[in-house]
């Protein structure tokens, strides 16, 4: 079961061809950490990225969301920042009619605690909206726990938990709390 389609909502980005290379599956796949492609846009300075991998080291989680935690980056900023990141493109949740068949693919704790929402399975393709579609570790991830090659699409952060609290009932505070 696919999910059906309202209007024209996936938008190509611009790319920054040398920070990536063919990875699996014909996918992009970027060579440098999200804290050095941050610093290199100006988003953040070196010593804001080395604070922010000493908390990781020690209390655990995202480095994205330990760098909003933080006040060195704010969402708006970093959804900007990932649309501007090779081949990647963005898709709007809320456009989508979404299915059981396809959403229970990915257990509701992973998808919330790894930011992301299945929207689409075509065959042994998997569209997965992710608020870091360059997170190839959850990538490869879901395509392991589902057989699946996955195509993954830039979701913002409220449109996620849009669909959490929609399709798995969970409340706000619940989703934020992943972060």
């Amino acid at each position: 079961m696919t999910a059906s389609h309202s209007g024209s909502t996936i938008r190509d980005f611009h790319t920054m061809s040398t920070k990536s290379s063919p990875g699996p599956d014909g996918l992009q796949r970027i060579k440098k950490r999200i804290g050095e492609l941050l610093v290199e846009e100006g988003l953040l300075d070196e010593s804001h990225v080395a604070e922010a991998l000493s908390i990781q080291k020690r209390d655990g989680g995202k480095i994205v969301d330990i760098m909003i935690d933080c006040g060195f980056l704010d969402i708006e900023t970093f959804e900007r920042f990932m649309g501007n990141q090779p081949n990647t493109a963005a898709i709007v949740l809320s456009n989508y009619n979404l299915t059981p068949e396809v959403y229970e693919l990915v257990p509701k704790e992973f998808a919330i605690e790894h930011e992301v929402f299945p929207v689409d399975k075509m065959g042994r393709m998997l569209t997965l909206g992710m608020v870091c579609p360059i997170d190839w570790r959850t990538i490869d991830e879901v395509a392991n726990m589902t057989g699946l090659s996955v195509s993954p699409f830039l979701c913002s952060v409220a449109d996620i938990r849009k669909a959490y609290e929609q399709y798995y009932g969970v409340e706000r505070e619940e989703s934020a709390a992943a972060d």
